[in-house]
């Protein structure tokens, strides 16, 4: 992996037209379909979309019909999309304490970078 050379902060700071949108919520309320319908009408629209999920039920790949598992995968037959299911439980997936404060600018993400966020 290469060296991470820039904090969040600073990535953030340089990329102002960045957004990121959150879904929360009780177990059971529409969650991981909310942002899946949100992500697929940015990436629709034209923004660059990564759909990330930390649900260790692997339900977004079951949602996009696609195994996302492990790494950011283009979704297939919807361009600017992108879907990711993070095992908060591995320490691997998990960002440590030191590296979340340098995640930015990480060799796992895709080359063109998603502008919008959902989750």
């Amino acid at each position: 992996m290469p060296e991470i050379k820039q904090s969040m902060t600073e990535y953030a700071t340089a990329h102002p037209k960045l957004k990121y949108s959150f879904f929360g919520g009780k177990g059971g309320v529409g969650k991981t379909v909310m942002a899946g319908v949100t992500a697929m009408h940015l990436a629709q629209t034209g923004k660059r979309t990564m759909l990330a999920s930390t649900n260790p039920v692997h339900s977004l790949s079951g949602l996009l019909d696609q195994d996302v598992y492990g790494k950011p995968t283009a979704v297939t037959g919807i361009p600017n999309l992108w879907a990711y299911e993070i095992d908060p439980r591995r320490p691997s997936s998990a960002p440590s304490r030191t590296s979340s404060r340098k995640s930015a600018g990480s060799s796992s993400l895709p080359k063109s970078p998603p502008r919008q966020t959902a989750s």
